[in-house]
């Protein structure tokens, strides 16, 4: 993020949004449908206090923080997203107990001792309640205590109820009005071709493959060239691990922002900015645009971090991935911690050669400009048409962090690729990356005004394949799946302008 940004409009309205005296780290740092917006998330609150001064959020004390004061409750924050916050926290937190399947089923742990107890453990974070299960504790850790310690205390937020399809909202052709399919997987027998299904397969498979290794009379599983595998690889070499996080990180957290919150119901709700909703300090479109916000995964000041910062690579020490702004000893997971897509933006910046990308500001700036329009309750018609054009560049600019990161996916792919057949050829490692490349490569067909087409995603996943192409000793079929991984890469970068300089070195 760069900190010498200014919004001249968002400037303007900065007297309208308040008094003038008013006020991440992930476990995996490269992972990162449709709601019905006069419903609500269990337990939301009105946060109360901003990252830079502690106070009641308003006045815009900082134009670049995304803090606001209720228009309606004088000293009530407007902001409040804490679904969405439980969800990233949910998939992290299912995320982990994955990556650590192995080691859970070597030590014993209850649960992790047949495929059906397995199954059932995965399953509590797809289908959590904060009734049922609130005061179970959080999984994830952070450089310094977490302030909710267990799901509860952030909110509720079950994620198969949000996936993409799934809660009612959602285009039924999944974003692509040509296809009226979902695309990228060809299905299993006795699963529907659905998102739903391709992550109930998913799961369902991890749970197999983890019974198989809590079994002490089954044979070890070898990969082609004698690898032993984990219970998280496929011996055709589909990380399930990478997959499905990846997959969620767009059928539930992008599909949910760009074609619910800032898609469905936009105008309708917009029209009655003026108005609270019941017995909440916001109006209806604050709240969707604040719900949108929270998915994308950015902290309140995201803007005063550096990109190495924001990707845990350096800088300041108690700034990696995580702040704690308010000195109060505890990192807050809604408004002080790096999730998801945010965190990506910031890799990708990274790493970029051109001097042209900064994905991190694109897409901080364009939300928090449209959250002030929308905090100044102006009906004025620039104002609006500000609007219009900062909503598409916020769920644009988010589209564009995904495609660059399946970039520099298929740049890795492809230097794995090249020790196929040789003793430095690491099996799991060609795996992983791929894995991550096809979670990622899912997540366009979620926002119905992607600038892909329905003919270019299809290639797209095509080429792309449905599993990495893992044989050494046919030297002509890996020439192929080179050539298609290279495709793949000019299909993404045409589609979302990205240079020949970036595509090639992310």
């Amino acid at each position: 993020m760069k900190k010498s940004l200014t919004f001249s409009l968002l400037l303007a309205l900065g007297g309208a949004c308040g008094d003038d005296d008013g006020g991440g780290v992930t476990p995996d740092p490269d992972m990162g449908t449709g709601v019905d917006m006069a419903m609500t998330d269990e337990g939301v609150t009105p946060e109360t206090g901003t990252p830079e001064t502690g106070t009641p959020d308003g006045g815009m004390a900082d134009p670049l923080v995304y803090a606001f004061e209720s228009r309606f409750e004088a000293g009530e924050s407007s902001i409040a997203y804490s679904g969405q916050t439980t969800r990233h926290t949910l998939l992290d937190d299912l995320t982990g107990e994955v990556i650590n399947l192995a080691r859970s089923i070597e030590e014993g742990r209850p649960g992790f001792d047949t495929e059906e107890s397995i199954r059932e453990e995965l399953q509590f974070f797809m289908d959590y309640s904060r009734d049922a299960d609130g005061d179970t504790p959080l999984l994830l850790t952070g450089n310094l205590p977490i302030q909710q310690s267990t799901y509860g205390e952030i909110g509720n937020g079950a994620l198969t109820v949000k996936i993409a399809g799934e809660d009612g909202r959602d285009h039924e052709d999944f974003g692509n009005p040509d296809s009226g399919a979902f695309i990228g997987w060809n299905g299993a027998t006795g699963y529907e071709n659905t998102p739903l299904g391709y992550t109930t397969w998913m799961l369902d498979e991890l749970a197999r493959l983890g019974g198989i290794e809590a079994d002490p009379e089954a044979p070890a599983r070898l990969g082609p060239n004698g690898e032993t595998l984990p219970p998280t690889i496929t011996e055709n070499g589909l990380d399930l691990r990478q997959l499905l996080q990846k997959f969620l990180l767009g059928a539930i957290m992008f599909s949910q922002g760009a074609d619910d919150y800032m898609d469905e119901g936009f105008d309708d709700n917009l029209a009655i900015n003026g108005d609270p909703r019941e017995g909440a300090p916001y109006s209806e479109i604050e709240h969707a645009w604040d719900e949108a916000f929270g998915y994308y995964g950015a902290p309140r000041n995201a803007h005063l971090y550096s990109d190495e910062e924001a990707a845990s690579k350096g800088g300041r020490e108690d700034w990696q991935g995580e702040h704690d702004t308010d000195a109060n000893g505890s990192i807050d997971l809604a408004s002080e911690y790096f999730f998801g897509a945010a965190v990506n933006a910031a890799k990708r910046d990274l790493d970029q050669t051109s001097g042209t990308v900064n994905l991190s500001e694109e897409v901080y700036n364009a939300f928090t400009e449209g959250r002030a329009i929308l905090a100044s309750g102006t009906t004025d018609a620039g104002a609006l048409a500000r609007l219009e054009v900062v909503r598409q560049q916020a769920i644009l600019g988010w589209e564009r962090v995904i495609a660059a990161t399946a970039i520099h996916y298929v740049n890795v792919t492809l230097s794995d690729m090249e020790n196929l057949g040789t003793d430095d050829y690491n099996l799991l490692e060609h795996a992983k990356h791929w894995g991550e490349l096809k979670g990622f490569a899912f997540s366009f067909q979620f926002n119905p005004r992607s600038p892909i087409t329905t003919g270019q995603f299809t290639e797209l996943h095509a080429v792309i394949g449905d599993a990495p192409f893992i044989d050494g000793a046919d030297t002509t079929g890996a020439e192929a799946a080179r050539a298609a991984l290279i495709r793949a890469r000019d299909i993404m970068a045409a589609a979302y302008g990205f240079g020949d300089d970036d595509v090639e070195n992310w």
